[in-house]
């Protein structure tokens, strides 16, 4: 749905998605799983492990900004960012 490689520690608003891209990505989850996700917990869990724990029955803490994360993180994701613009 970004047009980039996702990690499993990747913000998927950092990484560029919108709330109107988070509505597809909702449909889309409703569709494959067959269950209704509250949109609401998708931004509690934007990163793809924090996700997963959540429709897993796992239930993690929501996900770290950007701010949290360490440098290698950030810059990691800039580099992605970059690759994506550069397209």
């Amino acid at each position: 749905m970004l047009g980039v490689d996702v990690g499993p520690e990747d913000n998927f608003f950092d990484l560029g998605g919108t709330s109107v891209r988070m509505a597809a990505v909702h449909a889309a989850l409703h569709a494959e799983l067959g269950r209704e996700i509250p949109l609401l917990a998708l931004y509690e869990h934007a990163t793809t492990r924090a996700l997963a724990g959540y429709l897993g029955g796992n239930r993690p803490a929501p996900a770290r900004s950007s701010r949290s994360r360490s440098s290698a993180a950030a810059e990691e994701r800039d580099r992605r960012l970059a690759a994506r613009r550069a397209r």
